[in-house]
């Protein structure tokens, strides 16, 4: 079963619920850590004139932090495999 506040505001995390029994449910919030050329290869990406767009199902929000730290000013996040691919 699903565990969660649907109504809660969207941060950069990704959400894992846990509840066992009757416990009441934790959260625990995971951050992507991402490699450490990421940020210099999308520099390079765009010094060569090449338009760089961040299109990914993860959640907005985690996109949206993503470009941030690498300066991409095009990203969207929620996609599923067709609306990436159009």
């Amino acid at each position: 079963a699903w565990c969660g506040d649907i109504n809660a505001t969207p941060h950069e995390f990704l959400e894992i619920w846990y509840s066992y029994a009757e416990d009441p449910p934790v959260v625990f919030l995971l951050n992507d850590v991402l490699r450490s050329d990421s940020a210099e290869t999308i520099k390079k990406l765009k010094q060569k004139n090449l338009n760089v767009v961040l299109l990914s199902g993860d959640r907005d929000a985690v996109v949206q932090n993503i470009a941030d730290i690498c300066e991409i000013k095009e990203a969207y996040g929620d996609l599923n495999p067709l609306q990436k691919y159009e």
